[in-house]
């Protein structure tokens, strides 16, 4: 995709400023994917489709935690630039549903779909089937806390940013109940 012929002014006084997001983040199995949305630019004009019976997993974190960017990476001299999909945030605890939702989710590709509060336009898709987005977490449990930092990236290069996303919402799982079986994770 070229280059977009339209100037780009000043949004609005404070676009910079940070944006509250929803704590519940929404991961998807690449696997479990049936159509990615169509785009109009960088923005979704149709639904992300999950195969029959498939569902997201959404995943309380740490609001203030979670950071959604997009970075640059190669020689955009030798026109061999592209963007690599990010996603940081903590999750707070230690409890045995979300370690299994990790010992499930090492080395499987994800998608990822994120929600400003209040804002429906603030919603970002990260990831594609064939480019997901993987997990790498590194762990606390000492004197200052127990948290795990977690840290997904798409595992190559793309020419494509982050999905504006404006489809509707994919079904979740149930939330995990004490005492239930958490059985292998995912």
């Amino acid at each position: 995709m070229g280059i977009v012929n339209v100037s780009v002014p000043k949004i609005s006084t404070g676009a910079g400023a940070s944006k509250p997001k929803e704590p519940n983040v929404i991961f998807i199995l690449a696997s479990d994917v049936l159509t990615m949305p169509t785009k109009d630019g960088v923005v979704s004009t149709t639904d992300l489709t999950l195969k029959e019976g498939k569902k997201g997993y959404a995943v309380y974190l740490n609001p203030k935690s979670i950071n959604r960017f997009d970075s640059s990476t190669g020689e955009a001299s030798d026109e061999m630039a592209s963007w690599i999909s990010n996603f940081t945030a903590t999750r707070p605890g230690d409890d045995e549903f979300f370690a299994a939702f990790l010992e499930g989710g090492l080395n499987e590709g994800f998608l990822i779909l994120s929600y400003q509060c209040g804002n429906s336009n603030g919603a970002r898709l990260q990831g594609t089937p064939c480019n997901p987005m993987y997990m790498a977490v590194e762990g606390q449990d000492s004197s200052e806390g127990i948290k795990s930092d977690l840290t997904f990236a798409q595992g190559q290069g793309t020419e494509y940013k982050m999905i504006h996303y404006r489809g509707t919402k994919p079904t979740v799982y149930d939330d995990a109940e004490a005492g239930s079986s958490v059985g292998g994770g995912l």
